[in-house]
């Protein structure tokens, strides 16, 4: 899933402290879903199932979790 967030060109000048202070600055239901998918490779559909909620919403707020971290990644490379 890394592979994900290779289309970001800072990506790699980045070191690892700083990611993961980017991921903890998330909304919390935000966070839990990120870390699941990204970090313990848990499918949607386990997600969901571990959450109790659709399917859909853990898509969901996996896409807005991804776009508020290349928003701050953004306002912190300029």
């Amino acid at each position: 899933h890394e592979k994900e967030l290779k289309n970001i060109e800072i990506y790699n000048n980045m070191d690892a402290e700083t990611y993961l202070e980017l991921i903890n600055s998330l909304p919390e239901g935000y966070k839990t879903i990120f870390n699941l998918f990204v970090i313990e490779e848990y499918p949607h559909k386990e997600i969901a199932e571990i959450l109790n909620i659709k399917e859909s919403s853990s898509r969901s707020r996996l896409n807005r979790a991804k776009n508020d971290l290349v928003i701050q990644l953004k306002l912190i490379n300029g």
